[in-house]
């Protein structure tokens, strides 16, 4: 079913569910693959910033960030949170329990991810948009506290002008 937008913009339901089908396993394969059960919000921005409509990747530049730089971003808020526990994280490599590399089983992720999905979707209904990546990006600038907001001002990023960026970028899609 196609359901007309703004400025005669058309939303595609099952392009949508394609796109949910890309990011979803790809955030639960990248936390998999940095040691963890269960992707958090950090992770479903990461995996969005896969997504082939380069409309995320394209707010990170526009800020002067490069959005390959996000992952390493993460990496660091994690080993700080650690670290403020007195862990190293450099020791914990040999300790990290093997999970699967493929995703398998019912989804399971942490309730930020849970809570940031919710807000896009609701994003993307009320604005009869396409799902794009800016809107992950856009949803995470806007959260007040959470691993992935910190990676991103780990990057020396302000939030609110890459959430900015990422508005451009959906705008730009839309008309």
């Amino acid at each position: 079913m196609t359901v007309f937008g703004k400025k005669g913009s058309k939303r595609s339901k099952m392009r949508d569910i394609q796109i949910m089908g890309q990011v979803l396993p790809a955030a639960e394969r990248l936390a998999q693959e940095d040691g963890l059960e269960k992707p958090g919000a950090e992770y479903l921005l990461l995996a969005a910033l896969g997504l082939d409509d380069d409309s995320g990747r394209a707010a990170f530049r526009a800020v002067g960030a490069e959005p390959t730089a996000y992952h390493d971003a993460i990496r660091s808020v994690h080993a700080e949170a650690l670290g403020s526990l007195g862990i190293d994280a450099s020791t914990l490599d040999s300790d990290i329990p093997d999970v699967p590399s493929t995703p398998t089983g019912v989804f399971k992720a942490e309730p930020s991810l849970h809570d940031a999905f919710q807000t896009v979707s609701e994003k993307v209904r009320s604005e009869k948009s396409q799902l794009y990546g800016a809107y992950f990006v856009e949803t995470i600038c806007e959260a007040e506290f959470g691993t992935a907001v910190r990676a991103v001002e780990a990057m020396d990023i302000d939030p609110t002008l890459l959430a900015a960026a990422a508005r451009e970028q959906i705008e730009a899609l839309n008309a």
